[in-house]
């Protein structure tokens, strides 16, 4: 409390504060980078328009209409359970169930392969090879991990297997308020 008081008495570049609290996360945790979100609800929907816009400026203002983006997220049938973030991009989720579909389903729309850590045992592909596909047609991973701490060690593990973006929620295991989270990987796409 004293520090979010003392903190309270200056003036600061949001901006600028944000990109720092993300580099010292980044370093403390073992990631490449970090950045806070709001919520793993705000961090599925940072890396949907990331993985969609690809950090050009005027495709993130042109978002939700995806005209002339990758705009297709693919997702485990048995993974769906917070899909209205994907769409909130203006993002269409396609649905598979084997590898063989998940290889059929990828094609040059495909902006992001989303993984739901917690129904990992749920779906019929695990995600070692969900990384690996990504990685073999060049598709972002995603990690939707917002509840898979503790242990602490998990904020880096998913990121360690190679999955390029990896959320968590502030207010579960963190123990932090409800409405923060964690969105972690690649810099080009936290960026």
């Amino acid at each position: 409390m004293h520090a979010m008081r003392e903190a309270g008495q200056y003036f600061v570049n949001m901006k600028e504060l944000n990109a720092r609290v993300g580099e010292r996360l980044a370093q403390l945790i073992g990631v490449e980078a970090a950045t806070v979100t709001t919520g793993a609800a705000g961090a599925i929907t940072m890396a949907t328009a990331a993985c969609v816009a690809l950090r050009h400026p005027e495709r993130i203002k042109q978002l939700p209409d995806t005209a002339g983006m990758r705009n297709e997220v693919i997702v485990q049938k048995s993974h769906r359970a917070y899909e209205k973030q994907v769409l909130h991009v203006g993002a269409k989720l396609i649905e598979v169930e084997t590898l063989d579909e998940l290889r059929a389903a990828i094609n040059d729309r495909t902006a992001m392969l989303f993984f739901l850590n917690k129904a990992d045992d749920k779906g019929q592909i695990d995600r070692a090879t969900w990384v690996a596909v990504g990685r073999e047609f060049g598709v972002p991973t995603f990690n939707d991990a917002a509840a898979d701490t503790p242990p602490v060690e998990h904020l880096s593990a998913y990121v360690k297997m190679g999955f390029d973006l990896v959320c968590f929620s502030g207010g579960k295991g963190l123990r932090g308020p409800q409405s923060s989270g964690l969105l972690l990987g690649r810099k080009d796409l936290i960026d």
